[in-house]
Parts: structure tokens; sequence; C-alpha cells
């Protein structure tokens, strides 16, 4: 994948991403078609086709049930192998979507659910917008597909749950185990934004994805 189809696939997770907030979903500006339609226990999705791929966003942090998993931050066991964080493996339980997809997407917490799923159920590529950590690094091998890591500067989401803490370490030692670490997952990709907020990430992309069609445009 060369960069202008990395920045035009992104720009579609992006959009994606967004539009999962959305209780009435605009997909016209990347010529999508909505499939599909996920709501359970706080925790929404959406699947979508341009005509060759098939995508699945998750929405993000919305509701302060979503802000309460998400200060979950002690880990628990992942089927696949690691450690991962007990307030997004809640959530991602909550929708169990068997449609096979293509490419797998979501904002902050819907990020951190998008890498959950391409665990459980491998896809061709995940894009994330904010991520927060998710798992530990015996959780990282169980992802096989490329995974894009957008980051805001100074978004201090992508910074949490921190590696450790003492909540983990105390945990982890009163289950007799050795304490693990939360790590990223993924190409770390620096946007010029400093807010959290999904638009700010649309925005970031489609600011590079513009100047990439200007350069190659020039060149021809």
């Amino acid at each position: 994948m060369d960069n202008q189809e990395k920045f035009e696939l992104a720009y579609q997770c992006v959009v994606l991403s967004v539009e999962a907030y959305s209780r009435h979903h605009d997909l016209s500006r990347i010529n999508h078609e909505l499939l599909n339609v996920y709501d359970k226990d706080h925790t929404q999705a959406i699947v979508t086709t341009n005509g060759k791929l098939k995508f699945l966003a998750y929405r993000g942090s919305e509701s302060a049930k979503d802000f309460l998993n998400d200060l979950k931050y002690v880990k628990t066991d992942w089927e696949k192998g690691g450690r991962v964080h007990a307030g997004f493996k809640r959530a991602y339980e909550a929708l169990d979507i068997e449609e096979e997809v293509d490419v797998v997407t979501g904002h902050s917490l819907g990020g951190a659910v998008a890498l959950l799923r391409v665990s459980d159920r491998n896809a061709k590529y995940a894009f994330t917008f904010g991520c927060p950590r998710v798992g530990n690094q015996n959780f990282k091998p169980t992802i096989k597909c490329p995974v894009f890591r957008f980051v805001n500067h100074l978004d201090t989401v992508t910074h949490v749950p921190p590696p450790t803490s003492f909540v983990q370490a105390f945990n982890a030692l009163r289950n007799l185990r050795t304490p693990s670490f939360y790590n990223h997952i993924g190409e770390k990709i620096g946007l010029s934004g400093y807010r959290h907020s999904s638009d700010q990430y649309e925005e970031g992309v489609l600011e590079i994805l513009s100047d990439i069609r200007k350069e190659l445009d020039a060149n021809e």
C-alpha cells in the first residue's frame, strides 16, 4: 500500500468513525453504502461498503457507562493471548458481530474495540484514531493485520491507561502473576491537531490527504 492509498483509506475510516457517533449516518462524502447498524448495551457500530471493501466502524466514548469502562484499568485474560483492558473487553463482547469485513476502525474507545475485533477476527487493515492502550506485550502478536494508529498532538487519551499503576501491579501480584505493561499497537501517524475530538481527527487526515493529492497533481 503506497502513501496515497493509505491516506485514502484513512480518510474513509475517520469519516466512518465520526459517523458512528451519529443517529443519522451521512456517508455521501465518501460514497459509502450503509449495510448494518449494531447497538447493544451502550456499544454501537456500523458496517458499510465502498463497493470494493467492507468496513466496520465502532463508536467511541459517549455515555457515562463508556467512560466508566474506560477507567477500569485492570487487565483480564484475552482468549487469543495476553491480557487486555477489562472495560474494553466488556464493550467488545457487548456486540457479537459475525460479519466478515476487510477494514476495522474506530475513534477513542471505538479504536480500542477495533483492535480487539481484529485480534478476534482478522481483517486486511485496522485504522484507529485517538486510541488508548488496549493490552500487554503478549496481546500484540494476536493481531496479524497492519494497524495504522493516528494520534493528534497532545491528545491525552492516547496516553491512557498508563503502562502500569499501583492498582494494576497489586492485582497481578495478588493473583500470583508477574505484572505486565500496557503497550500501543501499530504504526503511529502523527497529526497536527491538539484535541481528542473525532471531527478534528477528520480534519487532520484530510489535510494530509489533500497535500498528497496536490503533490501528485503537480508531478503529472
